[in-house]
């Protein structure tokens, strides 16, 4: 359970992931008692909202009812969650029993999930492979798919919950930072309410919390452009400062620029923008080791 409780104390230290999900499977407990352990795990580590995946009902109705104890009841729980679970039919077309027992129980106690409903509607569209037979994120595919499931959503005015922010990917290298960038902003783009998935690697098979802080740089990155984008009014325009600088003037020394630069200019954690002589100096490090420090820094702190 220690991967669990770390990644829950990683997480929760990171600005632009807006909520948490169990890290993996803990093999240290029984397994029909991983959901719900992890879950308490992440409620003790975490204050943000929750999302899980349980292996069957009777997982399920004990997350629920471990949340409802924390806040006071399931009524509470019902007019105030902080918690969702995910149901994902098969393709094609089919609703294994186990999923349909899960939307009757969830839809009887009104506890909320995530399914083809009006009230969010997601999906996890993915690609094969034809060589190796393996499901495939980050691809062009893979991207443009959820992106078209999500204008599918707009269209209906329903919540989209999709995926972003993965790989295929077998290590923090490369390719892993360039899908999922790529798979981080596209659906930000389109207009995906929910993104989810930031930090697996290999399609989901396993996790790593380097690529999951990596992941909130690049969607910090993604937000700055697609939320903010350039401001064109009068304050921005500044045509009083303009004359007042005049040519051959500055504007480094002027109120507007001091008023503004912090908003405009985007600042990040991780990627290095020092000159060369400097980032040697500094240890030449590189983007993933100070990641690396970051993590350990978070970890030390909550011993």
């Amino acid at each position: 359970m220690q991967d669990t409780r770390d990644a829950a104390r990683v997480v929760s230290q990171l600005p632009n992931i807006d909520f948490v999900c169990p890290f993996g499977t803990p093999n240290d407990v029984p397994e029909d008692q991983a959901t719900p352990v992890s879950f308490q795990v992440l409620m003790e580590f975490t204050d943000k909202p929750i999302a899980f995946v349980a292996h069957n009902l009777d997982n399920m109705r004990e997350v629920y009812k471990i949340a409802a104890r924390q806040i006071g009841s399931m009524e509470k729980l019902a007019e105030r969650p902080f918690l969702i679970t995910l149901l994902e039919p098969c393709t094609p077309f089919v609703f294994p029993e186990e999923i349909l027992k899960k939307i009757f129980w969830c839809s009887e106690h009104q506890m909320s999930f995530c399914f083809n409903s009006a009230i969010l509607l997601g999906a996890c569209i993915g690609t094969l492979d034809i060589r190796r037979g393996t499901f495939s994120v980050g691809t062009p595919g893979y991207i443009l798919a959820n992106a078209s499931f999500v204008q599918i959503t707009r269209s209906l005015h329903i919540p989209a919950w999709t995926n972003g922010c993965c790989t295929q990917g077998k290590a923090v290298d490369q390719q892993a930072a360039a899908e999922v960038m790529m798979s981080a902003f596209m659906p930000m783009y389109v207009g995906a309410d929910i993104v989810y998935d930031a930090g697996y690697l290999e399609s989901g098979m396993f996790s790593s919390l380097e690529m999951c802080v990596m992941a909130d740089e690049f969607i910090s990155y993604a937000r700055r452009i697609l939320r903010q984008g350039v401001s064109v009014d009068e304050d921005s325009i500044a045509l009083d400062v303009i004359a007042e600088v005049r040519a051959g003037g500055n504007f480094l020394d002027t109120d507007h620029t001091f008023d503004h630069f912090h908003e405009e200019l985007w600042m990040p954690q991780f990627m290095n923008r020092d000159p060369f002589d400097i980032w040697e100096q500094d240890g030449h490090k590189t983007m993933r080791q100070r990641i690396r420090e970051k993590i350990d820094s978070i970890l030390e702190k909550a011993e």
